[in-house]
Parts: C-alpha cells; structure tokens; sequence
C-alpha cells in the first residue's frame, strides 16, 4: 500500500538534492499542481528537480523502498492530465531541470537529449544540423 509524504520524507530528499531542487512553498507548487489548460489540478506537497540521472535514480530508489507515490512531469502540456498529481499529494518528479542536448550526430541521423528537453529546443537544435523530429 502506497502512503502520503512526511515532514521525514521532505528532510531525506533535502539531504541528497541541492537546496534548489526540493520544492514545497504553496505558491511555488502551483504551476506543477495544475496543468496548462487548468482543467486539472492536484495537490502534491514536493515537487523534486533533479539535475541528473543518478539524481532521478535516488529519489525513485527512495520512493520505491518507502512506497511513495510519484508522478513524472515534462512539460506539464499534455491534454489529459497525466503529468498532475491527484489529491493523494503525490510526489512530483519534474524533469525540467534536465535539458542538455547531449548529442547529435548527422552521419546517423541520431540525437540524444535528457529526459526535459522540451521539443521546441530539440527541433532548433536538430535544424542547425539539417534534421528534424
């Protein structure tokens, strides 16, 4: 059985991310508690935004092990609501903080970026080097 955040929680993902990173001020949940059309709403109390993939790796890890609800979350513009926490207080995992461009290589038409590129910086780069999505 899943079970809701803890002040032990909050204090554990402060201690292995940069301070940056761990959110839980209301009016800064806001715009990760809501999606673009503000048709859904949630009401998740942190929201983590981790830099790396060994960063994402320790806070599923944790959350794994203390049966922590997460929901992923790119850019928040899906049509369905997917990327919002419901009313359980879901952790939110958001990857906006990892947006590298890693690679592109034109000989094989193949691009590698981090898990936040938004497709917008993607197409630009990709264009620069007479590709596209």
């Amino acid at each position: 059985m899943l079970r809701r955040l803890t002040a032990k929680d909050i204090a554990h993902f402060r201690s292995i991310l940069p301070a940056a990173s761990v959110i839980t001020e209301p009016a800064d949940l806001e715009p990760f508690n809501v999606d673009w059309s503000r048709q859904y709403r949630g009401t998740s109390p942190l929201v983590v935004q981790p830099t790396s993939t060994d960063e994402v790796a320790a806070v599923l890890r944790y959350c794994h092990n203390e049966r922590l609800p997460v929901v992923p979350q790119g850019g928040n513009t899906g049509l369905v609501g997917g990327g919002v926490p419901s009313d359980f207080g879901e952790l939110v995992l958001s990857l906006t903080r990892m947006r590298r461009i890693l690679d592109i290589d034109r000989t094989e038409g193949v691009a590698s970026f981090e898990a936040g590129v938004v497709l917008e910086a993607a197409d630009t780069a990709l264009a620069k080097a007479d590709l596209m999505v």
